[in-house]
């Protein structure tokens, strides 16, 4: 991908990452912490979540993608795993296997601010409608419910 000037690769971790091939100009890092990781993703053009296709990532759940999401981020993500599915919910983002793929999801949320807005907020709603606590709690109740029942 050819690199936009304006452009540069946040990352919000509690250890800077050393990334040779990325021009140090373009690596924001903002050290991590629950205000710092918020704050950091809403002011995001996009989420994204690389994953390959293994074992372990197969295993991952997709906490990440549900963040940039729940902060009404528009996402581009590895469809492996937990990942797919969360995908599959609806237009909330790009699903990318590979390099040419997450180029172009890439440039299509860069390039079309509206329609990036538009997936982060479909994003937002797919984690209130699906992964809330106000979604999921009547689930687990329920569960909890026939399980007692089921016990005695």
């Amino acid at each position: 991908m050819r690199a936009r000037r304006n452009c540069r690769l946040r990352i919000v971790c509690d250890v800077r990452p050393r990334l040779s091939a990325i021009p140090a100009e373009q690596i924001e890092f903002v050290p991590w912490s629950e205000r710092a990781e918020v704050t950091a993703i809403q002011d995001a053009a996009a989420g994204i979540m690389p994953l390959e296709d293994s074992a372990w990532a197969r295993g991952k759940c997709g906490y990440k993608l549900l963040t940039y999401m729940a902060c009404g981020v528009p996402v581009v993500a590895s469809p492996v795993g937990a990942n797919a599915g969360i995908l599959a919910r609806g237009d909330a983002g790009f699903a990318a296997r590979t390099s040419g793929e997450w180029e172009e999801a890439l440039r299509t949320l860069l390039d079309n601010p509206g329609h990036a807005r538009a997936m982060g907020a479909r994003g937002r709603d797919i984690v209130e409608q699906h992964y809330s606590l106000a979604a999921l709690a009547p689930r687990l109740a329920a569960i909890l419910h026939t399980t007692a029942r089921g016990s005695r």
